[in-house]
């Protein structure tokens, strides 16, 4: 069974439009097992989701596939979205420097939504460390550019 919700054409309350990804009858198998029996869903602009399952049930697979690394069965790509959405992705499996920051890894990427938040978390962090006028200064603005963004 899948629960599906498709709003055509609505808009924000500045009138600009929503935008969404959009999977409609997704099937997907592995060997044997079948992971995706044509799932249907939306995610809208702004959404927040999480994704939630055993091992073994799909997840990872099916990020794979939203973000474009993979597709499911079938000559029918199952995945809509805008021209312009763009989707990052990280997946299981890395090979990072010993260097590395867990949040670099986290953050990694030129999407200025993830710069803000980096910026944000890195504020944080000095916050911590070191409370005085300069870095409550940062931590305003890094504040300010999250609420900006409904970060």
């Amino acid at each position: 069974m899948a629960f599906f919700c498709y709003n055509n054409g609505e808009k924000f309350e500045d009138g600009s439009e929503m935008k969404e990804l959009k999977v409609t009858e997704l099937y997907k198998t592995f060997g044997d097992k079948t992971l995706f029996d044509r799932i249907s869903f939306l995610i809208h602009e702004k959404d927040r989701i999480g994704l939630i399952g055993v091992n073994g049930t799909g997840k990872s697979s099916l990020l794979t596939i939203l973000a474009g690394k993979d597709s499911g069965d079938g000559d029918v790509s199952a995945i809509e979205k805008a021209s312009d959405y763009r989707i990052g992705y990280l997946s299981q499996e890395q090979n990072f420097s010993d260097e590395t920051l867990v949040l670099d890894a986290v953050f990694q990427g030129n999407n200025p939504l993830m710069q803000t938040v980096r910026e944000y978390e890195k504020v944080l962090l000095e916050l911590s460390v070191d409370n005085n006028a300069d870095t409550q200064r940062k931590f305003t603005l890094a504040e300010e550019a999250m609420n900006k963004q409904d970060a």
